[in-house]
């Protein structure tokens, strides 16, 4: 709802082709790796079923009717994605946060009758910018009651640098899982090069990550460790 399906395509090509989207706003001025990874890219996306509709403020009955008829068609659907919940159109002009309560539970239902998983992207309060560490928190969801009650799975992005320049944690994206249902709680590292996340050496990556405390010099591990799985997490 976003952004329109062009816009989703060229981030889809871009990003598998390991080129920034900004390139691909001066085809005029391709270079031979850019064709390279251009046309790499297409060719990974080609045949894929991904269906879009960027159709703007759909209500959350519009989005279930929208989605189960599509699932009757494609029953070998695997995920559904809506960007974001901030977009969608409420009801009643009453309380905000009742209003993204129906929402919430409107998708989660979706989510359960449908048996597939949904992800829901979320905007963050202005919160976060006004304490020292501003790793997001579930609190720092806006309207974030029924939000947090309602997920099963809750992962909140963050990269140092875009706080502190000076970071040594430059080009690494923290993925964070501040809630689980089924599992653990954590970090996944991954290495933020020209807008698309990549795999990284975890420990390396948790070492860069972690504030150093005065008088203690920070220490590397040797230790490597395999992010394979991660990867296909992912």
């Amino acid at each position: 709802m976003e952004m329109a399906n062009i816009q989703i395509g060229e981030r889809m090509v871009s990003a598998a082709g390991g080129m920034p989207v900004s390139r691909l706003k001066s085809v005029a001025h391709f270079e031979d790796e850019d064709w390279t990874r251009f046309s790499q890219g297409v060719g990974r996306m080609t045949g894929r079923n991904i269906w879009m509709v960027d159709q703007a403020n759909l209500a959350i009955d519009e989005i279930c009717a929208t989605t189960k008829h599509h699932l009757i068609k494609y029953p070998e659907t695997a995920l559904v994605v809506v960007d974001y919940l901030g977009l969608i159109k409420t009801r009643t002009t009453g309380r905000h946060d009742l209003a993204v309560g129906e929402i919430s539970k409107g998708l989660k239902g979706l989510a359960k009758s449908g048996g597939f998983p949904l992800i829901a992207l979320s905007q963050l309060s202005r919160g976060v910018e006004s304490r020292p560490n501003k790793r997001p928190m579930n609190s720092d969801l806006k309207n974030s009651g029924e939000i947090e009650a309602d997920a099963d799975i809750i992962l909140m992005l963050y990269r140092d640098e875009v706080y502190n320049p000076d970071t040594q944690a430059r080009g690494i994206a923290e993925i964070n899982i501040t809630k689980q249902r089924n599992g653990s709680l954590g970090t996944i590292y991954r290495r933020f090069y020209n807008g698309h996340f990549l795999p990284v050496d975890q420990e390396s990556a948790r070492v860069l990550s972690t504030p150093m405390k005065p008088g203690n010099p920070r220490r590397y591990s040797n230790k490597r460790t395999d992010s394979s799985k991660m990867e296909r997490f992912f």
